[in-house]
């Protein structure tokens, strides 16, 4: 499971007032930790024994979806993992290696495989 997530919070009206240095920071956390993670989980997967379950889940938010004013740059990195998620579910489905996005949306809890 990886569960990290940054932001740098920018004024509503000015997204791109976050440094460049903020922003690579986030980013580095919420999709490049993210992409090593996943990487590190096929390795594993490979090693396991037949009956063992292959699952890696990733903590998303609704900025998949919707856009906020001033998390511009955690959006950013969630939606691009959310990508990743999504292509890695398609890539190793039928290895039986399972990759969920779960989103805590308003309370409520939605999970994409």
């Amino acid at each position: 499971m990886y569960l990290a997530g940054s932001v740098t919070f920018s004024p509503p009206d000015d997204p791109f007032a976050v440094s460049l240095e903020s922003y690579r920071r986030d980013m580095d956390i919420n999709t490049t930790g993210a992409y090593v993670a996943a990487q590190q989980a096929v390795l594993s997967f490979k090693e396991l024994p037949p009956t063992a379950s292959r699952s890696f889940f990733f903590t998303g938010n609704i900025c998949n979806f919707v856009a906020l004013p001033g998390f511009m740059d955690q959006a950013m990195g969630k939606s691009a993992s959310a990508h990743m998620m999504m292509a890695a579910a398609a890539a190793y489905k039928e290895k039986g290696f399972k990759y969920v996005q779960l989103i805590f949306e308003y309370h409520h809890l939605r999970c994409y495989l």
